[in-house]
């Protein structure tokens, strides 16, 4: 993948010149695509009582994105991150074969004292 830049030469020609950019560079923290929506659930009630919460998040991203996408959006200081990947299960629909799409869990652990005003009461 390649960004295209136009370029004002001495005379006043411009040219175009491609830059390569690595791969992910185009996403960053403040991207509001990495952390799609909390996951409000039962035990996801729980576990926001011990300071864990639950997002559903993009399926291409790491923890340390993640990590930094909380601290922009919520300004809290997650100790850890824990990713699970839910593989799409298959199922049919008037008999022909289809798939659910693949997502991706992190389970965000806050310092103690700190908390988000996520789930309901």
């Amino acid at each position: 993948m390649a960004i295209a830049k136009k370029i004002k030469t001495e005379d006043g020609v411009v040219a175009e010149k491609k830059t390569a950019v690595k791969k992910g560079a185009l996403r960053n923290p403040a991207n509001e695509f990495i952390i799609k929506h909390p996951l409000i659930t039962e035990k996801a009630y729980h576990m926001s009582a011990a300071g864990q919460y639950v997002f559903v998040v993009d399926k291409h991203t790491n923890k340390a994105e993640i990590k930094k996408a909380i601290q922009k959006i919520y300004n809290v200081d997650p100790i850890s991150v824990n990713t699970v990947t839910i593989r799409g299960e298959r199922q049919k629909y008037k008999g022909v074969d289809g798939k659910k799409k693949t997502t991706k869990k992190a389970i965000v652990t806050l310092k103690k004292g700190q908390k988000l005003d996520i789930m309901p009461s």
